[in-house]
């Protein structure tokens, strides 16, 4: 079987936690088929080991100065715009032309518009990644700028329009069960399927002593993201006050913009850009706690999930964790911050009990784990009419 991958999305450079969800569901498929045409911006040879046929780059993307233009001038959807340029589209068309694929796996719902002529006798597959309604309307909510609120509307309207043209037979592949229960209201024709954010099991060597009186704490995170930026920025308000004299605070992210340095300097945050792995798995070997101050959306599932695979308790608003049912005992959710402050500054940290209980819920998460069950699904599934 041959299976065309697309993830136009994907930066090798720098992913984000919707580019590390494809990377990982990629590496674990890559044994089931026979040739992968993968389609993203950077190669990922180096993690499927060589497995890919073919690999057709998305060599240009639109700044976000100038897909928010014309996204508000075409009334587009802002995301699909800053990706697909002509120059892609065009060359992506010669390629599905080229080559014969009997399996379309497609990342996020903007993907479909401009494959739509060509699903016919393919099985269709498309990650959702997040519920995208909800998605825009959070950003809208937050957003400051009248033409920033119009743009998230029409993104919502554009996303509304691709779910109910999507044709007969259409799997889509949702992260939590939540998700699928949303989408499920507006196409109950469609299959929907749960595919969890999953992790790679990596548990740390040591812990650090709980009864320090200076306690590490992280955020992990694209920092060129606007969810993360609005998470970082409610913690600077509402929570760091609350334990900034008894706390060292890591902001460990990809893409940073120039606005992060400045801002981390000004309150003694140590910033880490672009962490390889290596020196990621050292760095956490230390920290005591994970935080996740989201105030919307689902942004942290990878982050929360790679947590419990090592080991690290987790404290985090109800946003941070959502679609996780039966948490281990070390993640602790509250949206109050002095609730917060009693948890960091406790000298009680994870018993052994409690942190086999944490790698036991992260190992029923493990990305292998969770494709093998949903496996026979896809390969199955009856491909569009």
């Amino acid at each position: 079987m041959n299976l065309l991958y697309l993830a136009p999305h994907f930066d090798s450079r720098a992913p984000d936690g919707a580019g590390s969800r494809s990377i990982c569901i990629l590496i674990c498929l890559k044994d089931l088929f026979d040739n992968l045409f993968l389609i993203t911006r950077r190669s990922a040879e180096h993690v499927t080991g060589g497995k890919v046929t073919f690999f057709f780059p998305f060599l240009y993307r639109h700044s976000k100065g100038f897909a928010a233009f014309k996204a508000l001038l075409l009334r587009n959807h802002y995301v699909q715009t800053k990706h697909f340029t002509l120059f892609s589209v065009i060359s992506l068309y010669f390629f599905i032309l080229f080559f014969g694929t009997r399996i379309f796996y497609l990342h996020f719902l903007w993907s479909y518009p401009f494959l739509r002529s060509f699903v016919k006798n393919r099985i269709l597959i498309i990650d959702t990644h997040n519920y995208d309604p909800d998605w825009w309307d959070n950003l809208e909510s937050t957003s400051k700028w009248p033409w920033e609120k119009y743009l998230c509307r029409i993104s919502k309207k554009r996303v509304l329009e691709t779910l109910a043209e999507l044709p007969k037979n259409t799997l889509l592949v949702h992260v939590s069960q939540e998700d699928a229960d949303k989408y499920r209201t507006h196409r109950p024709d469609l299959t929907h399927l749960v595919l969890p954010n999953g992790c790679t099991m990596r548990p740390r060597v040591s812990a650090p002593f709980y009864s320090a009186p200076i306690k590490k704490i992280y955020l992990l995170g694209a920092l060129n993201l606007q969810i993360t930026r609005d998470a970082i920025l409610h913690f600077d308000k509402t929570f760091w006050p609350q334990f900034s004299s008894f706390c060292e605070f890591h902001l460990i992210g990809s893409g940073p913009t120039a606005f992060w340095k400045p801002f981390c300097k000004e309150r003694g945050w140590h910033l880490h850009n672009n962490v390889p792995d290596d020196d990621l798995t050292q760095l956490l070997e230390g920290m005591h706690y994970l935080v996740l101050p989201f105030t919307y959306g689902a942004g942290s599932k990878l982050k929360f999930i790679d947590a419990c695979a090592r080991g690290i308790p987790v404290i985090s608003t109800p946003s941070g964790v959502c679609g996780f049912p039966n948490l281990p005992p070390t993640v602790r959710i509250s949206e109050d911050p002095q609730q917060w402050a009693s948890w960091i500054s406790s000298p009680q940290g994870p018993t052994r009990a409690e942190t086999s209980a944490c790698l036991d819920f992260a190992k029923e998460y493990s990305w292998d784990n969770l494709v093998a069950k949903v496996w026979p699904q896809i390969q199955n599934h009856p491909p569009v009419p």
